[in-house]
C-alpha cells in the first residue's frame, strides 16, 4: 500500500514550460545534501545541482535557479534527492 506523508510538500516548478530556465522551490523538510536532476523520460541525466541545507535556510526562500542550455524541445524530469525523500515533476523545454 502507497501513503503519503503527513508533511509531503509537492515541488514547485516555474515556469512550466520554460524556455531557458526553470525555478525549484526545494521543500522545507529538506535539510542536509540535498540532490536535483534534470532527466529525460529515459532517464539520462542532463544536469545536477548538490545543496547542502540548513535548518537556517529553512527561513530563506529556497529558490533554486536552473540553466536549461543544451536541453533540446521536449519534456523532462526534474527530481530532487534528500536522504530517503524523493520527489519528481514533469516539464517542457520549448
Amino acid at each position: 500500500m502507497l501513503t503519503v506523508a503527513q508533511n509531503y510538500t509537492p515541488i514547485e516548478l516555474f515556469p512550466n514550460p520554460a524556455t531557458d530556465r526553470i525555478f525549484v522551490q526545494v521543500p522545507p523538510s529538506f535539510l542536509g545534501i540535498t540532490n536535483i536532476y534534470v532527466s529525460d523520460i529515459n532517464g539520462r541525466i542532463f544536469s545536477t545541482v548538490e545543496l547542502n541545507l540548513s535548518e537556517q535556510d529553512q527561513a530563506l526562500l529556497r529558490r533554486v535557479e536552473l540553466p536549461l542550455n543544451g536541453l533540446t524541445t521536449g519534456y523532462y524530469i526534474l527530481n530532487i534527492r534528500n536522504g530517503n525523500d524523493w520527489r519528481a515533476e514533469k516539464f517542457v523545454k520549448r
